[in-house]
């Protein structure tokens, strides 16, 4: 199954998951392929519906990533190892690997710290990123 099938799905789910609780948009955690496949979704038709998007260890084949993504990286990630030059929301975490981002305690409270900023503070945080 490729990148697009999985996008596809997901896209799918998220759709049956407001659905079910009433809500018009989502926030979106994905680790490694599934951060991948969640920035896919993000940045695509579909992607409308999701607020923000957090990636631990995805892969990163573009030069940028979607403003409403923070990307986190291990420093001591050996899978996904992380970019020489950070663009966009994207921050390292010294120590940590790729399976230690999904527990890691600065990894929790970077996403943590992102998905509760209001609207406002993530459009001051992304213009003065960029």
């Amino acid at each position: 199954m490729d990148h697009e099938e999985l996008a596809r799905r997901l896209a799918r789910a998220i759709t049956a998951l407001r659905e079910a609780v009433g809500a018009e948009e989502v926030e979106v955690v994905g680790h490694s392929l599934g951060g991948l496949v969640a920035r896919h979704v993000l940045e695509s038709h579909e992607g409308a519906r999701v607020r923000r998007l957090v990636t631990l260890g995805a892969p990163y084949l573009t030069g940028c990533l979607p403003e409403r993504e923070l990307a986190i990286f291990g420093s001591a990630d050996l899978i996904i190892p992380p970019p020489r030059r950070l663009r966009g929301r994207s921050v390292i975490v010294e120590g940590c690997g790729h399976l230690g981002l999904l527990h890691h305690p600065i990894a929790l409270r970077l996403v943590a710290a992102f998905l509760e900023q209001r609207d406002t503070e993530q459009a001051e945080a992304a213009r003065a990123a960029a």
